[in-house]
């Protein structure tokens, strides 16, 4: 890391005189007959100086989502503020509230702490390894070096858990070998190239792969790269080895091969590809059959199908396998072993209540007639949106609860507003709910999937509105996100509007 922040530092340095220089060299091309261009260029300065400061003052992880969805939507095109915003993103990585992405890896993904965890970083990559893919992904157009140290400063095997039975989520790395590719494909000089360090850097992460969630992204990987096929040969032969080391794995396997084989990504092609030599396919092929038939044969989580091996060991057949399917004197009936226990939510009675009475209020309002008298409908809104600003933590397990579950409630709310003043409410609500999150130090990323609820059908002037309301509510990093999605910026992830005004303070 010290490396990188060096090299983030040192061209960060030059790059300030070279963009003076440039600077300089403009006006006195232009000279006093540029006096329109001037003040468009100072009015854009003005602009991105005031996203950028907006982004970086949100503070923590925050900061760093921020400042990279800048960079990512090209918002910010001033050369030390690009740097910058890099620098800051890698020295935030120990904040991240997530080591990885997460993808779910049982049937739980509603209503229950793990499916917030990972739908929250799906729609908010702030967890770190995201983070420093995101980053390094931008350094790529800035200075190469600097951009691999971001990247493979990051250990081999990427300190991934043991993908057991008893996780509801299992990591999900496609983000670091797709970075992976871009940094081997093209952070590399000619003199490098020719000696090969691009192909090492990609043999140290193969070689070094500890977990089965890497098999796939590796796979991906390997197909991403323009090269010829004997160094695509030793990068087969570096994964099957890997493969062979690995521990059989019930839980990796059913998520692996799930979905009529559609998750098992590049692989298939990888396989189909080597078939110019038939020995790195064999051996390939072997090491992945090996590890299928380990891990049928492994006891077997709880909550995995029995019904679906059938279709799992199909689709291998027909993918990958051809050469060598499997076939049933291989398998062995496994054991039943335990299952991943989901964090459940709406467990209380008054959380219960709280959603038995939201969905009775949303299902009669999407059910009434459009001539239909709505004075009762309202009437019941109103009683509901008074208990909820009522309901405290004291009657949940813990504030992340209160928070997780009220906000998807209030989100509702917000969206079945029947008026302009009604929503306007239940927006400051919301926002006071917030507060509540922030002092509870609720993630993030959890604060943001509940907020991103909020926008699911809403008109561009009710979305300007409950923006305006989201910025005035004083809730960390949250009122950040909405003042730049009212700037125009796709912060929310939710889809932008024009900005209702220019210069939106």
């Amino acid at each position: 890391m010290k490396r990188a922040i060096k090299s983030l530092r040192a061209f960060a340095a030059a790059s300030l005189v070279v963009f003076a220089q440039a600077s300089a060299g403009a006006a006195a091309a232009y000279g006093q007959g540029a006096g329109k261009t001037s003040d468009a260029a100072e009015a854009a300065e003005a602009q991105e100086r005031r996203l950028f400061d907006l982004a970086l003052g949100a503070g923590g992880v925050m900061a760093a989502d921020l400042g990279l969805v800048l960079l990512e939507n090209g918002h910010v095109r001033n050369a030390d503020r690009r740097r910058q915003i890099c620098e800051s993103v890698l020295s935030r990585l120990s904040s991240a509230p997530e080591p990885y992405p997460l993808a779910f890896a049982t049937n739980y993904g509603n209503g229950n702490r793990e499916g917030d965890r990972a739908t929250g970083i799906a729609y908010y990559p702030a967890d770190a390894l995201s983070l420093r893919c995101r980053a390094a992904a931008q350094l790529l157009d800035m200075d190469a070096e600097a951009a691999r140290f971001a990247l493979l400063e990051t250990e081999p095997g990427l300190e991934l858990p043991k993908v057991e039975c008893s996780l509801t989520v299992i990591p999900k790395v496609d983000v670091f070998y797709r970075t992976l590719a871009a940094v081997v494909s093209r952070a590399y000089s000619a003199d490098e190239r020719r000696g090969g360090m691009h192909w090492d850097a990609a043999s140290r992460y193969l070689a070094g792969i500890r977990s089965p969630v890497e098999i796939v992204p590796a796979c991906d990987m390997i197909m991403a790269l323009d090269e010829p096929p004997a160094v695509r040969d030793r990068f087969a032969l570096e994964l099957a080895t890997a493969v062979g080391r690995l521990d059989p794995s019930p839980r990796a396997l059913f998520h692996m091969a799930g979905w009529e084989g559609q998750k098992l990504g590049s692989m298939p092609a990888l396989v189909e590809s080597l078939k110019a030599s038939p020995d790195v396919q064999r051996s390939l092929v072997d090491a992945l059959r090996r590890f299928a038939i380990a891990s049928l044969a492994a006891p077997r989580c709880g909550d995995l199908s029995q019904e679906a091996e059938p279709g799992i060991v199909s689709d291998l057949n027909r993918l990958v396998f051809g050469s060598r399917p499997i076939v049933a004197d291989e398998l062995d009936t496994p054991t039943r072993t335990g299952a991943g226990a989901a964090y459940m939510l709406w467990t209380s009675p008054v959380s219960k209540r709280m959603m038995f009475a939201y969905q009775t209020l949303n299902t009669a309002r999407r059910e009434m007639p459009p001539e239909a008298d709505r004075t009762a409908w309202k009437a019941d809104y109103l009683k509901l949106l008074g208990e909820l600003r009522d309901w405290t933590a004291v009657s949940e397990r813990n504030d992340y609860d209160y928070v997780a579950q009220k906000g998807q409630l209030m989100a509702g709310m917000i969206e079945n507003a029947y008026d302009d003043a009604t929503r306007a409410e239940a927006v400051r609500d919301f926002g006071e709910m917030m507060r509540h999150a922030n002092a509870a130090r609720i993630p993030d990323h959890v604060m943001l999937l509940m907020t991103v609820l909020m926008f699911s059908e809403s008109a561009p002037a009710t979305r300007k509105a409950m923006l305006e309301g989201l910025r005035a509510s004083g809730a960390r990093g949250l009122s950040v996100y909405a003042a730049l999605q009212l700037e125009g910026v796709d912060a929310l992830r939710t889809g932008v509007d024009p900005p209702a005004t220019v210069g939106v303070r």
